[in-house]
Parts: structure tokens; sequence; C-alpha cells
């Protein structure tokens, strides 16, 4: 946040807030933008974080979402997949903590 808030042009208009995505510090309908990228996998109550958009998002609002697929034979996966490979053989399970809650 402080790396952040360091590249934040002085008369930018912005407040940067923390805090828990399922629980968001914020009255209903306060913005008429969202933008999440690359976390929804790392949020256990993940359907609780979307409502959470929801209900902050102003009608007609925009929420932008930002992921990526990932080729099987780029270096991210070929490295993630070694690591999950060793993780198991020691007996540990590897779960993001999004699927940890999920149900079949």
């Amino acid at each position: 946040m402080a790396q952040l808030r360091n590249k934040l042009a002085p008369d930018m208009q912005s407040r940067l807030v923390q805090g828990d995505a399922s629980q968001l510090p914020f009255p209903a309908a306060t913005f008429d933008a969202e933008l999440a990228v690359h976390v929804f996998h790392l949020v256990a109550p993940w359907r609780q974080a979307i409502g959470e958009l929801a209900r902050v998002l102003q009608p007609g609002g925009l929420v932008l979402h930002g992921s990526h697929i990932r080729d099987p034979r780029s270096a991210n996966v070929i490295l993630r997949d070694k690591w999950h490979e060793l993780v198991q053989a020691r007996g540990e399970r590897w779960q993001l903590p999004a699927l940890a809650t999920e149900t079949p």
C-alpha cells in the first residue's frame, strides 16, 4: 500500500483502503467502477466477495475483472505443477483458499 501511495500523483483524488473483500467497508452503491485482478482464487468466501462488489457498485456501474489463461508449456505452469507434485509427495494437500470452502 505504501508503494502504491508513493506512485499516486499528489493531486489525485484517491483513497487507499485495505480490508476484507467479503466485508467491504463502504456503503451500498458507492462506486461507479470496480477493478478486481487475480484475487478471487485467494479469497475463501469468494462468492461473498463478489456479492460485496455488487453491493457497493452503483446501478449501471462497471466491473472490470482480470485473469489469464496459462499456456501449459509456460515456465509458470511447469514450475507450479512441479511445486504441486513436490507438496503432494510429502503427503500434503495443495488447494487454493477459494477452493477450500467449495463443496462438490
